[in-house]
């Protein structure tokens, strides 16, 4: 079992230790003793927290008769009550009065920012529409369930021709300019990591920034690439998005973007790629969430015609789909199959290969009326063989994926084997061959849905391979049920592992440049979830490792798996039985909490091998599209099965998905849903509290007085900066060094904000503020220079093309003035005239 202290702290939100970080202390009390006058503090034992818990905090006067240890207290926020009460000075946290809310752009600085003030901040931020604020390095965005007005064209071009974007408040539009200044300033690819959990508002996020990027300076926009990306955006949802118990249109899979953006903006190229879709809700769903939603678009609005194509029956007669939710509010299937197939037209996508597209998803719903049973074959009581009554299906289904049925068959039911070189052939049993027919289909719809992102690409992706670019990373956050699966578990180690990359990035390597380049800092504070990481997936010893021996172990069980994740990784503080049914639920220490996962169905979801023997199968297909969805993979019969199971295909994923963000400099934005019941402008305290915690927003603000958030090697620094003076920076004689030293001291900025390093110059905040202020009044002060030069050049363009017409034009006129002294007779006036 892990500490108590540390579980309870995590878990229960009015014990976080958080609420007791430096600064918090409230000092009530005058020298004499007496309390100052108006003293406002935020209290767990007001009355508005008992009559509402999820409230977590009311607003209370200080009275006389308080002292050091005990308050006397009266409620005034947020609902005025006339009871006295008194609670412990070690409940109460400081409250910023007399402040206004909107003054403040970033969370740091408030004059306290315990969570009781980040908290009333950011509703009180809300309720007036404005929904970014900052908690650097982090941009955090509130869902506002409504159009708040606040991302059209004219607030691109306020955000994009500003001189300082820091003059105006935090918006998406804020980091994608600096991003892409970053871009191009440094040519080093950079990525925008838009994180939060389901429902937050992350799709949108990534839709504004992306609309910056295509904001050409001019003041058009260049929307080719976006159009492109967001044209084929119905079909990536129909087939990535489902319904899930918080969200009605939950992505169900990461998306990572790459974009050429031009200095000036404008999306010259782009690429899409799609990661960790999640593949076991093709077999299955819990009660109240359904499938993607392409698989009830098809059934609910092809024509006549394509059912008979198709072979469709009603949603009730799959076994795939869930009768128990058949509908997603505020999703109109047919109306939405109708975008989608205008989309696959935006595509460019063929009408056979729109056809063949949907023919196989129809063949993937199908394949799940198969039934495989156990006979008596070869001295095997249960082989795996398909049930009578189910041929047809199986028939059908494979017709439908455009595959050979008896090269099906025998993949499903004939174990290959290769010893020696020589192959051995017996069978497989009933649940393996079921195995088998699920592995089929999962990785049917998974490279289907691959082949589409490829048709996408193939359309706006670079012909000269991938310079500098910016990304874009749009996954999902952590996910916490009332019965949390595998599927959960697979969520929730995604997004332990972007929080080991923020944790890299904000506080280790921070501490660590700091050293190595000899700048004296007080040492940053921070939590690493790396042994969390490890427990759950390290390569020996791990629950995923086990998780796999167990699949591929015969008589393997979930219950068998459980035994031996508490034996592999007993005395784990991270990996644990749950309290109650510790035999059947375990506990997961995750950074934003414990979460309890229900062990049944772990193996059967995780068990996903797709044979060489049916890849091969696939490979064969004549048809335009299945033959496309494995070709290159190389195949080899017989080979173990370790390695290829849905657990390690997506660590593999989620390795290549880290190794991409960890190549680029990484931008944060932080989604939060301030309510779960989707209202418009409305705020829920304990529910924003926990993702303040999950997403590091709390951790992030022990930076703000800490870092130098400013850091290049010498060279960039002279070259971004080098017009405050080019007497220095252009100065061959000083060494990198001793010229950024120089430039800082000319600058007249005080040597408390800025800092020399072995390599890099460190700047905060407001040096690097003062710094592109110079830059901007010495480019300023070359304007009339460069006026005259444009000039100059000008009529030099323009005399040299009236030198070219000046032959044609000298002719012109003197057979004008001949006309006009009438030596020529004009012609009659039907006859056109031309010089």
């Amino acid at each position: 079992m892990p500490p108590k202290s540390k579980a309870k702290a995590k878990a229960k939100v009015g014990a976080n230790k958080k609420l007791t970080r430096p600064g918090s202390k409230i000092h009530a009390l005058d020298a004499s003793g007496a309390v100052f006058k108006a003293f406002y503090v935020w209290s767990v034992d007001a009355p508005i927290v008992k009559k509402k818990p999820e409230e977590l905090y009311g607003k209370c006067l200080v009275l006389n008769g308080s002292n050091e240890d005990t308050f006397k207290l009266k409620q005034v926020e947020p609902e005025e009550v006339d009871d006295v009460f008194e609670s412990a000075a070690s409940r109460c946290y400081n409250a910023n009065s007399n402040i206004d809310p909107m003054a403040f752009p970033d969370i740091g600085m408030l004059p306290h920012t315990n969570d009781a003030c980040v908290l009333d901040y950011m509703r009180a931020r809300l309720v007036m529409g404005n929904i970014f604020v900052t908690a650097e390095p982090l941009l955090v965005v509130q869902n506002p369930f409504k159009n708040v007005g606040n991302a059209t064209d004219d607030w691109i071009r306020k955000y994009r021709d500003v001189p300082d974007v820091s003059t105006l408040g935090p918006h998406v539009f804020s980091i994608a300019r600096t991003a892409l200044e970053n871009l191009h300033s440094v040519n080093k690819s950079q990525t925008i990591i838009v994180s939060g959990e389901s429902g937050a508002g992350k799709t949108e996020a990534t839709k504004q920034a992306m609309r910056f990027f295509a904001a050409a300076k001019s003041g058009a926009m260049d929307l080719r690439v976006q159009k492109a990306i967001l044209a084929a955006n119905p079909v990536l949802e129909a087939f990535g998005n489902a319904k899930t118990i918080r969200n009605n249109n939950s992505s169900r899979f990461g998306r990572y973007m790459q974009l050429l953006v031009a200095a000036n903006g404008g999306i010259q190229n782009g690429s899409v790629q799609g990661f960790l879709l999640e593949k076991s809700r093709i077999l299955c769903q819990e009660d109240n969430e359904r499938s993607y939603h392409i698989f009830y678009q098809i059934l609910k609005g092809v024509n006549e015609d394509q059912k008979k194509k198709f072979k469709c029956k009603t949603l009730q007669q799959y076994k795939y789909i869930n009768p128990k939710c058949l509908d997603s509010p505020g999703i109109n299937d047919l109306e939405e199959w109708k975008d989608v197939c205008e989309s696959f037209d935006s595509m460019m996508m063929t009408a056979e290969e729109r056809d063949s597209v949907l023919s196989i998803c129809s063949g993937v719903l199908l394949m799940g009326n198969v039934d495989i049973v156990g006979v008596v074959k070869q001295g095997l009581d249960e082989a795996a063989e398909i049930e009578p009554g189910s041929r047809q299906a199986f028939e059908d289904a494979c017709e439908l994926m455009f595959i050979d049925p008896k090269a099906v068959e025998e993949g499903i039911t004939v174990k290959i084997s290769i010893a020696g070189g020589n192959e051995i052939r017996s069978v497989w049993k009933r649940d393996e061959g079921d195995m088998l027919k699920a592995s089929l289909v999962k990785g049917m719809y998974d490279a289907t849905f691959q082949y589409i992102i490829r048709k996408l690409n193939s359309n706006i992706e670079p012909e000269g391979g991938w310079p500098a670019y910016m990304g874009m990373l749009d996954i999902f956050g952590f996910e916490v049920f009332k019965n949390n699966s595998l599927e959960q578990l697979f969520i929730n180690v995604t997004n332990e592992m972007l929080q080991k990359n923020f944790t890299d990035t904000v506080f280790e390597r921070e501490s660590k440049l700091y050293k190595d380049e000899g700048i004296p800092i007080t040492d940053l504070i921070f939590t690493s979830n790396a042994e969390v990481i490890e427990a759950l997936s390290g390569r020996r010893g791990s629950l995923f490792a086990t998780l796999e021996d167990q699949c591929l172990a015969p008589g393997g069980t979930d219950e068998k798996f459980l035994s031996a994740v508490y034996s592999t990784l007993k005395g784990s503080t991270k990996v644990y039985a749950a309290k109650v049914g510790g035999n059947q639920i375990f506990a997961v220490a995750h950074t934003i909490g414990e979460i309890k996962y229900v062990v049944e169905g772990f193996l059967f979801k995780n068990k996903d091998v797709l044979r060489a023997e049916l890849v091969e199968v696939v490979q064969g297909s004549t048809n335009v599209v299945s033959k496309e969805l494995f070709a290159g993979v190389v195949v080899e019969k017989g080979k173990s099965a370790k390695g290829q199971l849905i657990g390690s295909q997506f660590m593999n994923q989620l390795s290549r998905l880290m190794e991409l963000i960890n190549a680029t400099e990484a931008h944060f934005i932080r989604c939060v849903k301030p309510n779960e019941e989707k209202l418009p402008l409305t705020f829920t305290p304990d529910k924003v509290l926990i993702q303040l915690q999950s997403l590091s927003i709390l951790e992030a603000l022990q930076l703000r007085n800490l870092g130098y958030s400013y850091r290049r090697p010498f060279g960039d620094f002279l070259y971004q900066y080098k017009f405050v003076n080019l007497g220095i920076t252009e100065d061959k004689s000083l060494e990198p060094m001793d010229a950024a030293k120089k430039l800082l001291q000319s600058s007249k900025i005080p040597e408390s904000d800025w800092k020399i390093g072995k390599t890099m110059t460190f700047m905060k905040p407001a040096a690097m503020k003062a710094m592109q202020h110079k830059q901007r009044e010495a480019l300023a002060s070359w304007q009339p220079l460069i006026s005259l030069i444009e000039a100059l050049y000008k009529r030099m363009s323009l005399r040299k093309e009236y030198l070219k017409l000046r032959a044609g034009v000298v002719r012109a006129q003197a057979l004008t003035r001949r006309r006009l002294a009438g030596r020529v007779p004009a012609p009659p006036p039907d006859v056109a005239v031309g010089f």
